[in-house]
């Protein structure tokens, strides 16, 4: 379906979905489903105060505005190759449920709530992510293949989970507690006023540059991992102490 005019979207199942007018803001009258992309060319869409739940079986594209409200965005892919493009527009919770999907970011993205992967793969490919709502549960994998972007985690929550949760750089803006092992392929950062914990499960934290605490880290008995492979890391404990500290990274200097 090509949206140029209406401004009411059935709820029902689509294969494509674009919209192109940018006089026009399309409304959902209900949740919607689409097995292949959503593209907003132009134009506003938006979930309403009802709050409507978009599933996309594959990419999605945003040039225009997409209104997330405290809406859910799905994407239930079981195929490798789909992208994200969020054209500025942050989400507010996203799901990803496909066994076997990947999404790639293809621009710095937002959620003003939480993230859940509960089947498939989040390449983060180089871009930013923010987290504000705090929680980023990962049952299966969050990536990083490229040496760049940060993921910020703010607000109140969990990061982590039964997965695999890897980023370049973490920065930490709020109040986190690890909800299984994490790994930064470059530095972490606990920003001022704020606190990362380790839990009471004392999950293993491994950096891959440097360390800088300005806030709170509740190590437990937890362990932190230095794997840098290279010199010229630093470590900022800000004050407080860790449990348990290995360093892995042949040539690495901290």
């Amino acid at each position: 379906l090509t949206a140029t005019s209406s401004t009411q979207i059935e709820d029902t199942t689509y294969y494509n979905l674009k919209f192109s007018s940018s006089s026009e803001t399309y409304v959902l009258e209900g949740n919607s489903t689409t097995t292949n992309y959503i593209n907003i060319q132009a134009g506003t869409l938006d979930v309403t105060t009802n709050n409507y739940t978009l599933v996309i079986g594959g990419n999605w594209t945003n040039s225009g505005t997409f209104n997330a409200r405290s809406g859910e965005v799905r994407f239930n892919s079981t195929s490798g190759g789909n992208t994200i493009t969020t054209g500025g527009s942050p989400f507010y919770d996203l799901v990803f449920a496909g066994t076997g999907g990947v999404w790639d970011l293809q621009d710095n993205a937002t959620t003003s709530n939480d993230i859940t992967i509960t089947a498939g793969t989040l390449d983060l490919n180089g871009q930013d992510l923010l987290v504000q709502g705090g929680d980023l549960a990962v049952s299966d994998v969050l990536a990083a293949d490229v040496s760049s972007g940060v993921l910020t985690i703010e607000g109140t929550g969990d990061i982590g989970g039964s997965g695999t949760t890897t980023a370049y750089d973490i920065t930490f803006s709020g109040n986190t507690t690890l909800a299984g092992d994490i790994t930064a392929k470059n530095n972490i950062v606990i920003s001022s006023s704020y606190s990362l914990d380790a839990s009471s499960s004392n999950y293993t934290i491994t950096v891959g540059g440097s360390w800088d605490n300005n806030g709170t880290f509740t190590r437990r008995q937890g362990n932190v991992v230095f794997n840098a492979v290279s010199s010229g890391k630093t470590i900022n404990d800000g004050g407080w102490p860790f449990y348990l500290l290995t360093f892995n990274g042949a040539g690495g200097g901290w």
